[in-house]
């Protein structure tokens, strides 16, 4: 037998994702129970009912808002292949991470005026 079935499903306007963290596609008997379920995953609803999921939600707050940057000096002792060990064994690289969309960035790929001084 065969039998139709109707459900909703969430996907993000920006990257399509509809699923759980689990990379489960997620299928809803009702709309209230797709909002509940959503909020409850950190989906943000816009205007006009499109809707984004966390991690574009996260790139979308950073594009409006900037990054939320933190910065951490690398403690690979100039093991790893491209980094190099500066006096008494200590790596010389660093890199950032944003504590909002998770974004990393080398040391190295920053502009000379953009780099800190990182303290270990």
């Amino acid at each position: 037998m065969l039998t139709i079935v109707t459900c909703i499903v969430a996907s993000c306007e920006k990257c399509g994702d509809n699923s759980d963290l689990d990379g489960t596609n997620v299928h809803f008997a009702n709309e209230a129970e797709a909002l509940q379920w959503l909020a409850e995953w950190d989906w943000r609803v816009l205007a006009g009912g499109k809707l984004l999921c966390p991690t574009c939600a996260a790139e979308s707050d950073c594009d409006v808002y900037g990054h939320q940057w933190d910065w951490r000096g690398c403690f690979c002792a100039g093991m790893a292949g491209h980094h190099t060990a500066i006096s008494d064994g200590v790596c010389g690289h660093a890199f950032r991470t944003c504590e909002r969309c998770s974004r990393v960035e080398d040391y190295t790929q920053l502009r000379t005026d953009e780099r800190p001084a990182v303290t270990r």
